[in-house]
């Protein structure tokens, strides 16, 4: 989970998109800090990135206001506004290292990156939308071997 200050989130065993298992990469209010947090190892197809907790109205606003996006380096850089205001308010950047959402999605745009996102169940940003997949406990099953 991302909390106050700069942070690295590994995702599975392996440290790399392809370990197979879903993780969640969550972010708490106490994340809006200005902060940079670097993502190791997401995979669209099964992780998910929680911002839940941490935007604030979203559903009475355009996720575009909230959610940014650029693409260096085969990485995307997301800023997050936590209140959809505008810059010199609360929020976090999160690097997804190694990830390039463009590429992926075929498009820089926004609107198409957030929409792929959810629809790849790879973005929660308030869990009392669909689709909501509630974080559980992984456990090493012994299949996945590091």
């Amino acid at each position: 989970m991302g909390g106050a200050g700069n942070d690295e989130l590994y995702g599975g065993e392996q440290l790399n998109p392809d370990d197979n298992e879903r993780d969640f990469f969550e972010w708490g209010a106490s994340s809006a800090d200005g902060s940079t947090d670097t993502v190791f190892g997401f995979n669209h197809q099964i992780d998910t990135l929680d911002l839940s907790d941490l935007l604030i109205n979203e559903e009475n606003g355009n996720l575009e206001d909230f959610l940014s996006f650029s693409f260096s380096g085969g990485d995307t850089t997301i800023t997050v506004d936590a209140d959809g205001l505008g810059s010199g308010t609360d929020g976090v950047t999160i690097v997804l290292d190694g990830v390039d959402l463009s590429s992926i999605y075929g498009s820089s745009d926004a609107s198409t990156i957030i929409s792929q996102l959810i629809n790849d169940e790879a973005l929660i940003v308030d869990p009392n939308t669909s689709p909501f997949i509630p974080p559980y406990n992984q456990f090493d099953d012994g299949l996945n071997p590091p």
